[in-house]
């Protein structure tokens, strides 16, 4: 029986926990690209949002204005 099954060669551990650490901060690296897209296009979905928000309050206050000046004058 050969001891070499039983203990690891110190060099290939390494190697095998390099192999580990260098595909972990691969997927690290892609997690956070993946996040800064996904948080820039939020931004601007938000921007879009808020700039249609704007314009639709800006039409509901001259609706409001019409149909208000209109009543007073009816009167």
């Amino acid at each position: 029986m050969t001891t070499e099954n039983q203990t690891p060669n110190p060099e290939s551990e390494n190697g095998f926990f390099d192999s580990l650490k260098d595909k972990f901060n691969e997927f690290k690296d892609k997690a956070e690209d993946t996040f800064d897209d996904i948080k820039e296009k939020a931004e601007d979905i938000w921007e879009e949002t808020k700039e249609k928000a704007e314009d639709l309050k800006d039409q509901a206050e001259e609706k409001w204005e019409d149909l208000t000046s209109t009543g007073e004058e009816k009167k």
